[in-house]
Formats: structure tokens, C-alpha cells, sequence
């Protein structure tokens, strides 16, 4: 009917890619002059709250990329094993049907 859900994963993520790295490395340059501290001002808090907002593009950037596909294809690669055990073990209800005897 569709893909497979490892298809799926790897055509999404080859389309996503690039704007997702694209939006967090231009967010992470535009931060780096003031976690440098650069910028003069109120630095001790700006400096300190750019390294974090920094951390956390990085850290949720590795995530949306790595591990949410992967364990998407865990979970649903689970649950494709899990269908398909069921219609083995269970015959379909128009081919037990046709098989009665009268």
C-alpha cells in the first residue's frame, strides 16, 4: 500500500536535513558574538544565555535528526512484526469461508 516505514525514515530525513541544520546553524552564528562576549553591555547574562540557547540548538538539532527517527523505526518496526505474526497465525475470515463443508 505505501513504503516501508525504513523508506519513509530515510526519505524524510534526507528532505528535512538540510533546513533543520540550516535554521540551527544560522541561529547558532548569530549567537556566537554574544556568548564570546563581544558584545559589551549586560554580558554576564547575555553571555551565559547564549551558551545555553547554543547547547540546547545542538543537543535538540542531534535529536530531531538521530534519535526521533530512530526510535519511530523501532516503535513501528515493533509493530509491523507484531501485524504481520497476527495475520500468519489467524486465516483470513473469507478464506475459511469457502472451506466449510456441508
Amino acid at each position: 500500500s505505501g513504503q516501508s516505514v525504513k523508506d519513509a525514515i530515510i526519505y524524510g530525513a534526507g528532505r528535512r536535513v538540510r533546513p533543520i541544520v540550516m535554521t540551527a546553524l544560522a541561529t547558532i552564528c548569530a549567537l556566537l558574538p554574544m556568548a564570546s562576549g563581544v558584545t559589551g553591555g549586560s554580558g554576564f547574562i547575555s553571555k551565559t544565555l547564549a551558551i545555553v540557547v547554543i547547547g540546547g540548538l545542538i543537543s535538540s538539532t542531534a535529536l530531531t535528526l538521530l534519535l526521533v527517527p530512530a526510535i519511530y523505526q523501532s516503535v513501528e518496526g515493533w509493530r509491523e512484526r507484531r501485524r504481520t505474526q497476527r495475520e500468519q497465525r489467524v486465516p483470513p475470515l473469507a478464506a475459511s469461508a469457502g472451506t466449510t463443508e456441508s
